[in-house]
């Protein structure tokens, strides 16, 4: 139990299970919120959203002027509801005294519990810990291992888009693996993470450029096909929206917020599976340049063996030579000869 434990209401009762929701429409309505057997955490903005039925403890981790800053009503609403008394701990990067809930995050004491093994430096004496928090997700899940908790569920991230959050998944999925064996994590099965084919198992080590446009021509077709349905469900979206907003009958305007909101969740999914399918085809397209390079003799530009590469130039060049030798050769041992009949005597 922490010291901020008898200052709340939500947390006076000690839980042996959490569920971790985030934002992605994919799973965050999976989450546990009517179990009570069950903390619930979320962060952010999220409270102003109405799949997030219930809250135990809250996570605001950016700096001070990002969320007190008053941009759009989104960031408005969500300071003044910061500003409110909650029955439930706000952590944040530091107390603050403007709003009533703030709880200081424990960052130095998780990363000196699970990381004291991991670190960095020239050598073991002179390292640091090295502190690997690269997403909201990585201090919400470390805190549930640092707090004790048994059973762990992970709902509403993905880490799937093509902005910050590819930066932020390695984090995520690394602090999924540093659960002990007897916590036990769940992932929904809609979600991406900790998600891969077994390697050597199902993918092979070696693949050709014919096989990586094939692939190539295959997303592509699919993130076209993504995106079409993306503009489908965006437009009737705004479309049922308009009607919602023109419309003077009660009835008739409840049956467009329910469509409305239908088709919101729809958008999202197809967002993700839009911002999915790039991912994939942008990794094809990084790998065809690889082995284009390499073809070449050039740094494959995967960034191994420093800034050289890992290709020796003078040895690519006599390999690429010596083929050169061969496939004359070849060439002028099967080249036809003109037929010569029969000398007359």
């Amino acid at each position: 139990m922490t010291i901020e434990n008898g200052k709340f209401e939500t947390i006076k009762e000690p839980r042996t299970k959490v569920a971790i929701c985030g934002f992605a429409g994919t799973t965050r309505h999976l989450a546990p919120y009517d179990d009570p057997e069950f903390e619930i955490w979320g962060l952010n903005e999220a409270h102003r959203q109405p799949w997030m039925r219930r809250i135990t403890r809250w996570f605001q981790l950016h700096q001070r002027w990002d969320f007190t800053k008053q941009n759009n009503e989104a960031y408005k609403d969500h300071w003044n509801w910061l500003r409110e008394r909650h029955p439930f701990p706000i952590y944040l990067q530091e107390q603050e005294d403007d709003v009533p809930s703030s709880v200081k995050f424990p960052k130095d004491e998780i990363a000196e519990k699970f990381l004291s093994n991991i670190r960095r430096g020239h050598n073991w004496e002179e390292s640091e810990i090295n502190e690997y928090f690269t997403s909201s997700f990585a201090y919400m899940f470390s805190m549930a291992l640092y707090l004790g908790f048994k059973h762990i569920e992970v709902y509403g991230f993905e880490m799937a888009t093509d902005t910050e959050y590819r930066y932020q998944k390695g984090s995520t999925e690394f602090w999924i693996g540093r659960a002990p064996l007897d916590v036990e994590v769940l992932v929904p099965e809609e979600c991406r993470l900790i998600l891969g084919a077994l390697y050597g198992f199902e993918v092979s080590r070696m693949i050709n450029r014919q096989r990586l446009e094939f692939l190539q021509k295959n997303w592509q077709r699919e993130f076209e096909k993504g995106k079409q349905n993306l503009f489908r469900v965006s437009g009737r979206r705004k479309e049922v929206d308009s009607l919602h907003g023109s419309t003077k009958d009660p009835a008739e305007k409840k049956t467009y917020a329910v469509r409305s909101r239908e088709l919101f969740q729809a958008e999202v999914q197809s967002n993700a599976n839009v911002n999915h399918t790039k991912g994939r085809l942008d990794m094809i397209n990084d790998l065809i340049k690889t082995v284009d390079n390499m073809h070449m003799g050039h740094d494959p530009g995967d960034g191994f063996a420093g800034p050289e590469g890992d290709l020796d130039p003078a040895l690519e060049e006599a390999i690429e030579q010596e083929a050169t030798e061969r496939a004359t050769k070849s060439e002028q041992a099967t080249t036809p000869v003109e037929a010569v009949g029969p000398s007359e005597g």
